[in-house]
């Protein structure tokens, strides 16, 4: 359940790909120019791939929130950071992720230029009533950077009360902005993480099934298509191992595809199965969650129709080598 929340909560953030948008205020420059054509919307979903997410806010910019305590690429296109105090509610928390789509802004939401790039800043004290802000015990705030390519930036702070979060954010989003138009490569951040779904593109098992999918409507993570009358999405993600492992016999199917061993669950309410496997190992061995267990890389295949469904997963696994 967690982890479908987790991908289910992506598309009420971001409304259509590679949109519009930029004025005759806007600098110039690949990130700055609204794509034209399929090929241009294809080359903004690949550049932004291969950008290192945790090389938009180095170590030494988190610090000066205060003492950087851990910094991890939680997923393959995002980074999050814990600085300052570890009691709850004492430090300051930012999520980034890289992300090629419009967003979509808060109901009441501040809106900036910063280098040329549309920001906006969206904090819970605007829309939150007296008493529902009364009874926060942290503050936060969304900052999105969005360029004219299509690409954007999101980002999330939770700080303590007495704190403006958004004041944060486009501090933060300043130097971010800077770095993004570097397009520091993979790798560049010691805190990134080299996996199989490292700048890996959810779509690229459509020429195996004989489906193609408008350039406009593909994401950096995941891709929606018809296969065989099946509505299939198709989402890469690192997940922590608990999450995923069923705890019923009747959670994974009989045989493994492909020396894949997948877990299946299935949403009785609306017949929809999801269909996960371990594509890799583990990223953080080291420092597991406690509960939950290491985070490690993952593909997840949800649709109505098990044939189709095993015979999709087995064609995306045909990517991925069993290791």
């Amino acid at each position: 359940m967690i982890r479908r929340l987790a991908i289910a909560a992506l598309p009420l953030l971001v409304l259509t790909a590679c949109g519009d948008g930029g004025g005759s205020a806007q600098p110039t420059g690949f990130w700055f120019t609204a794509p034209q054509n399929d090929e241009q919307r294809l080359e903004v979903l690949h550049r932004a791939r291969g950008i290192d997410p945790c090389a938009l806010l180095s170590r030494a910019e988190l610090g000066k929130l205060g003492a950087v305590r851990s910094v991890m690429n939680d997923q393959p296109d995002s980074c999050k950071a814990e600085t300052g105090p570890a009691e709850s509610y004492k430090g300051i928390d930012v999520s980034w992720a890289v992300v090629v789509a419009t967003v979509q802004k808060g109901a009441k939401s501040i809106d900036k230029t910063i280098d040329g790039t549309r920001v906006s800043l969206a904090g819970n004290r605007e829309n939150l009533s007296a008493e529902q802000f009364g009874q926060l015990v942290e503050r936060s705030c969304t900052a999105t950077a969005q360029f004219p390519s299509g690409a954007a930036l999101m980002m999330f702070i939770d700080s303590p009360l007495g704190t403006e979060p958004c004041d944060l954010g486009e501090q933060l989003l300043h130097t971010a902005i800077a770095e993004w138009v570097k397009e520091p490569p993979r790798g560049t951040s010691p805190d990134s993480a080299r996996t199989v779904l490292t700048a890996a593109d959810p779509c690229d098992v459509l020429p195996k099934l004989g489906v193609t999918v408008n350039p406009a409507d593909r994401r950096m993570r995941t891709c929606d298509f018809t296969y065989r009358g099946d509505e299939i999405s198709i989402a890469y993600g690192y997940e922590k191992q608990e999450s995923i492992l069923g705890s019923r016999p009747d959670d994974q199917p009989a045989d493994p595809i492909d020396g894949h061993i997948v877990y299946r669950d299935t949403d009785s309410a609306n017949d929809f199965h999801f269909y996960t496997a371990v594509l890799g190992q583990p990223i953080n061995p080291s420092t597991p969650d406690p509960a939950l267990g290491a985070l490690v890389p993952t593909v997840s295949v949800t649709g109505k129709n098990d044939e189709v469904l095993t015979d999709v997963m087995r064609q995306i696994l045909l990517l991925f080598p069993a290791q």
